[in-house]
C-alpha cells in the first residue's frame, strides 16, 4: 500500500498482540543473517519473532535490473556509498531463503514483506518471486481499505 496507509502500525500492533519480538530488516540484511538473527532471538510459542522485511519492491529492483539501470538511481548511488549496506541479491538467493522458510528452518516466526507496490506490480517484475506457495497471504491496502486475498 501506500505511504501512511499503516502498513507498519498494524505490524506494530500485531506484535503487541503476540507478545512477539519484531525486527525490521531488509532482504539483503535477512539473507546474510537470518540464521544469526533466529539464534539470537530464540523465538518460542509465547514470544513468537516477527521479521519486516521493508520495500521489499527495492530488494526485487536489485534482482532484475541491469546493472547500468541501477547506476542510474538514487538510492543505487547511496549504496554505491556504503558498501556494506549493497548485500548481493539475486534470484537464487531470494528463492534459497523463502525456500529455508517454507521448509521451517525458522519455526515460531512470521516473515512480513512491505512495499509501496501492488502485488499486480510486482508481479510485472517477475510473477514467481511472490507466486502462491510463497507467500501465504497477500493484503493490499488503501488510506481507505484493507483487501485480503
Amino acid at each position: 500500500g501506500p505511504p501512511g496507509a499503516g502498513k507498519t502500525k498494524i505490524i506494530t500492533l500485531l506484535a503487541q498482540s503476540y507478545n512477539a519480538v519484531i525486527m525490521k530488516t531488509n532482504v539483503e540484511r535477512c539473507i546474510k543473517q537470518m540464521t544469526e538473527y533466529h539464534i539470537d532471538v530464540a523465538p518460542t510459542i509465547a514470544k513468537p519473532f516477527i521479521v519486516l522485511l521493508d520495500e521489499v519492491d527495492e530488494s526485487i529492483n536489485k534482482i532484475f535490473l541491469k546493472p547500468s539501470e541501477m547506476l542510474s538511481s538514487a538510492n543505487a548511488l547511496v549504496s554505491s556509498l556504503n558498501p556494506d549496506e549493497d548485500e548481493k541479491i539475486s534470484k537464487r538467493t531470494w528463492n534459497q531463503l523463502f525456500d529455508n522458510i517454507n521448509d521451517g528452518m525458522y519455526p515460531y516466526t512470521m516473515f512480513i514483506l512491505i512495499s509501496n507496490l501492488t502485488k499486480v506490480e510486482i508481479d510485472k517484475m517477475n510473477n514467481s518471486l511472490l507466486r502462491e506457495g510463497r507467500i501465504n497471504l497477500h493484503v493490499q491496502m488503501t488510506k481507505d481499505s484493507v483487501i485480503f486475498n
